[in-house]
């Protein structure tokens, strides 16, 4: 209940434009043990394995409490998509692309997303198949504040997935981007 209150709370800040994004340069590693910590009780209990590729140091701009939120929703999503004995994978890192961009990778063999769902999994209060996700218990409504936490970013998130085989959610964010002067404190 407490999520889901937070997650309309966050929307209903959004649509207000009240949400302030915090623009900071910090590592990332320690947002990231602590939350990749608190999705390993739900893991361990499905037997999921976790793997983790990162750098030891992870130096990012952009808002910290959002971009672990981010990463939160996308872990939480692959192990509770993902059946008993399966796995999920995040890779992080710095492309050396101009500009830099921050990338964030999400994979889990869990059952998929069908082709025709790519851009409705980001809408509020979706959930593909229902009949498929029905043990799982969400709303809908961790997909939309992702792709909202990424858009204030300035950034880009993909989804690709096969049914039954597992999805893959790919995050890029700009490092040297900057809030513009009119559009701080917005989500969308």
């Amino acid at each position: 209940m407490t999520k889901l209150v937070s997650a309309l709370l966050t929307l209903a800040r959004s649509d207000s434009d009240l949400i302030e994004r915090a623009d900071e340069i910090f590592d990332f590693c320690p947002a990231v043990e602590n939350t990749v910590y608190s999705i390993e009780t739900l893991a361990k209990r499905k037997q999921i394995n976790l793997y983790l590729q990162a750098p030891n140091k992870l130096l990012i701009r952009g808002d910290k409490e959002r971009l672990t939120q981010l990463l939160y929703i996308l872990l939480d999503n692959a192990v509770k998509y993902t059946p008993n004995g399966g796995e999920v994978y995040l890779t992080l890192s710095i492309e050396s692309s101009s500009p830099q961009m921050f990338q964030m990778i999400v994979q889990d063999t869990g059952i998929g997303i069908a082709p025709e769902s790519y851009n409705l999994i980001f809408e509020r209060f979706y959930r593909e198949d229902k009949a498929r996700s029905k043990q799982i218990v969400g709303h809908g409504l961790g997909l939309s504040i992702a792709k909202l936490i990424v858009d204030v970013h300035q950034g880009t998130i993909v989804v690709s997935s096969e049914l039954n085989k597992g999805s893959t959610f790919k995050v890029q964010i700009p490092f040297s981007v900057k809030p513009h002067p009119k559009a701080e404190g917005k989500i969308h």
